[in-house]
């Protein structure tokens, strides 16, 4: 897992030291964007894998702002569809200007809401039915299991 496994968060003196833990600064996009990149092609050359980024853009927009966060993540869009590798995006809501924004950037736009307990799973683009999501543990570990909802 150390080897395929690479996490990169804001510094702090809270974390440990750990070799799949990679720190920026938080002050100078560009720096930091940079020395990400750096990171993410060094992983992508040692695995000869395509990569999958998980990137929660409240901690982006909080440290750099809406307009430096979303030149980032353009970018981040189409250097991840030329190595062919998988960016999830996760915004809270609140947002409701990044997330068009987003939309536009994404070739697939997914929703997960909380209603009556129940979390439901939907496509904003392309549009899709509603889905209910539950854990299946039947294999002995948990697997998401979508059910259409008629």
């Amino acid at each position: 897992l150390h080897r395929c496994l690479r996490i990169c968060i804001f510094k702090s003196p809270r974390i440990k030291e750990e070799p799949y833990i990679f720190e920026i600064e938080g002050k100078d996009v560009d720096e930091d964007y940079q020395r990400y990149l750096e990171f993410a092609m060094a992983l992508y050359e040692e695995t000869c894998q395509p990569l999958l980024y998980v990137i929660g853009v409240d901690s982006l927009l909080a440290n750099y702002g809406t307009n430096d966060t979303i030149r980032m993540l353009n970018s981040g869009a189409t250097l991840t569809r030329e190595c062919e590798g998988l960016l999830f995006l996760l915004l809270k809501p609140g947002y409701p200007r990044v997330s068009e924004i987003l939309n536009a950037i994404a070739e697939i736009h997914l929703r997960m809401i909380q209603k009556h307990g129940a979390l439901l799973l939907y496509g904003l683009k392309p549009r899709t039915r509603l889905h209910f999501v539950e854990m299946d543990v039947t294999e002995g570990y948990p697997q998401p299991r979508l059910t259409p909802i008629l």
